[in-house]
C-alpha cells in the first residue's frame, strides 16, 4: 500500500510540475507568421522592427491617409491565438486622415523576437509605441495623447494594463475576462488554478485607470461566447459607471471580431 500512495503522489507530484512548467505554452499558442506572408505585404503597411534585432518585427501600422500624424491613433491587441496582421482588412475602412492604426506584435509571436508574459507584454507595446514614433519622427510624448486603445480576449488584459500605466484617450474592449485567474479556477477548478504565474487583473487594473480619470469604455462581448463568459464582460463594465456594454447576437469567442465588425468600423471611426 505504501508503494501505491507514494506512486500516487509521484504522479500528482508530476501533473502539478507540468502544470506550473508548460502553462504558458496553454496560455500563448504564439502562432507565426509563414515566410509568404511577410513577403506579400500590402502597400502603405509600415513594418516597424526592433531597433536591436533587425529580424524581430514589433508591429505594422497603418498610416493616417495623407497626414504626417494622426490626431487619433488606435493601438490593437489581439487575442492570445492572433497575430498582429489579423486586424489589418478589419481596421482598413476606419483608415482617414485623422485616424492611424498601430497593429502591436506580442513578444513571441509573429516575427516579434522574445517570450509573452504580463511584463513584456507591457514592455512590448512601449517598445513598438516608441518604434512608431521614430518612423514618424516624433516623440512618444507627442503621440501619447493621441493613443486609443482596442483590445480583444488576452488583447483585452494587455490594454488595460497599458492603460493602466499610460493615460489613454478610449479603451474599447471586446470579450475581456475578469481575471486569468478566474479564468483558471473555471478550467481546473481550485487549488490548481493557483498554480497561475501570469494572473493579468482586469479588474484591478481597470481600478487603477479609474483612480486617475476613466476614459470613455465600450465593452462588447458575445452571446454565445463559451470560453470567456459575458458575466465576466458585464462585471467588468459595472465596475465602470459611465461605460457601454454590449451584447453581440450570434457571436461566439473566437467569431466576435468578425460578427461585430461593423460595430467596430463604428466605434474606430467616432471622435
Amino acid at each position: 500500500m505504501s508503494s501505491i500512495a507514494i506512486g500516487v503522489g509521484l504522479a500528482a507530484v508530476s501533473v502539478l510540475g507540468a502544470l506550473w512548467l508548460f502553462q504558458d505554452r496553454l496560455i500563448y499558442p504564439a502562432p507565426h507568421y509563414s515566410a509568404r506572408a511577410l513577403s506579400g505585404l500590402p502597400p502603405g503597411l509600415v513594418v516597424l522592427r526592433d531597433p536591436a534585432d533587425s529580424g524581430s518585427i514589433v508591429g505594422f501600422y497603418r498610416a493616417a491617409a495623407g497626414a504626417s500624424l494622426p490626431k487619433k491613433l488606435w493601438l490593437l491587441f489581439g487575442g492570445n491565438g492572433d497575430v498582429a496582421l489579423r486586424w489589418y482588412e478589419l481596421v482598413g475602412p476606419s483608415v482617414t486622415a485623422d485616424t492611424g492604426f498601430l497593429l502591436v506584435e506580442y513578444p513571441g509571436y509573429g516575427a516579434r523576437a522574445g517570450k509573452p508574459s504580463p511584463a513584456s507584454l507591457l514592455a512590448g507595446t512601449e517598445q513598438t509605441l516608441a518604434a512608431l514614433a521614430q518612423h514618424l519622427g516624433t516623440s512618444v510624448a507627442e503621440l501619447q495623447p493621441r493613443v486609443a486603445l482596442v483590445g480583444y480576449s488576452l488583447g483585452a488584459a494587455a490594454a488595460l494594463q497599458y492603460a493602466a500605466e499610460h493615460p489613454v484617450r478610449r479603451i474599447v474592449l471586446f470579450a475581456p475576462f475578469t481575471s486569468m485567474l478566474d479564468m483558471a479556477r473555471q478550467s481546473v477548478g481550485s487549488p490548481l488554478c493557483y498554480l497561475l504565474s501570469h494572473r493579468y487583473d482586469n479588474v484591478a487594473a481597470l481600478r487603477t485607470i479609474q483612480a486617475r480619470g476613466m476614459p470613455p469604455l465600450d465593452i462588447l462581448h458575445g452571446d454565445r461566447d463559451g470560453l470567456i463568459p459575458q458575466q465576466m464582460g458585464r462585471a467588468l463594465a459595472a465596475q465602470v459607471p459611465t461605460s457601454h456594454f454590449e451584447l453581440v447576437p450570434g457571436a461566439g469567442h473566437g467569431d466576435l471580431i468578425d460578427v461585430a465588425a461593423a460595430r467596430l468600423q463604428r466605434l474606430l471611426a467616432e471622435p
